[in-house]
């Protein structure tokens, strides 16, 4: 419930999660829950009254199509279907560096777009085209979304992953581990190198994270904290 609570005051407002995901069917029983509800609902009510429309409609679009085609990336690779995946990839490619034209545009014209403005979903749509954009652009616009999390209008953790992500980019230690990385030599992911890794699960806790054991044997990954740069050659 700490954490849920942490999430709530962090600025998240997936109230439809809140109330449908199974995984917290055990807390509704307690005392807390309906208050914790009842001020999210509120807070959602209040945001989306002050949604700009057209430029919420614009973002959920790239968010959607994004997603779409990412999930239908996936499933042909499943289902060996290489050629098709082949030719979706290069989709995806032109159609990410279309979205980096119209989000970049918006940044420069109005600031980071937070969920005060357009939601949550649009928002995560303007940190997903930045987060897989090239280092300079990361670079340009990371300031504009650490004001925008001070300002409790964008994730913590999206924050966090950028940073990780500017940081491996940059041949430095990651401070969150958040980057999963692949060697193409060996064929397998890895974790790269955690700055002061004996704190790193405090560090994650403090953003809404979970622990570094739980996050690695998510993606069915190991990470030895103590042998870190073992990892990617597989010693």
């Amino acid at each position: 419930m700490a954490l849920l609570k942490l999430s709530v005051d962090n600025g998240w407002t997936n109230i439809t999660h809140l109330e449908s995901d199974a995984d917290l069917r055990p807390l509704h029983s307690l005392p807390e829950w309906s208050l914790l509800v009842e001020d999210l609902r509120k807070k959602v009510e209040h945001m989306e009254s002050m949604y700009d429309k057209q430029l919420q409609e614009e973002l959920l679009a790239i968010y959607k199509a994004d997603q779409g085609a990412r999930r239908e990336y996936s499933y042909l690779k499943r289902m060996n279907e290489n050629g098709k995946a082949d030719s979706l990839l290069k989709v995806i490619h032109h159609d990410d560096s279309v979205s980096i034209k119209k989000v970049t545009r918006i940044l420069d014209d109005r600031g980071w777009i937070g969920r005060d403005l357009v939601g949550e979903q649009a928002s995560e749509a303007v940190f997903i085209v930045i987060y897989r954009a090239d280092l300079q652009t990361q670079l340009k616009y990371v300031s504009l979304l650490t004001d925008a999390v001070d300002h409790k209008v964008a994730r913590p953790e999206h924050l966090a992953f950028l940073e990780d992500q500017i940081a491996v980019s940059s041949g430095k230690e990651q401070v969150y581990g958040s980057v999963i990385a692949y060697d193409h030599e060996t064929g397998k992911n890895y974790i790269p190198p955690v700055k002061d890794p004996d704190h790193v699960d405090e560090r994650r806790e403090a953003i809404g994270l979970d622990t570094m054991s739980d996050y690695v044997r998510m993606y069915g990954l190991t990470w030895d904290p103590k042998h870190q740069s073992d990892v990617k050659s597989g010693k």
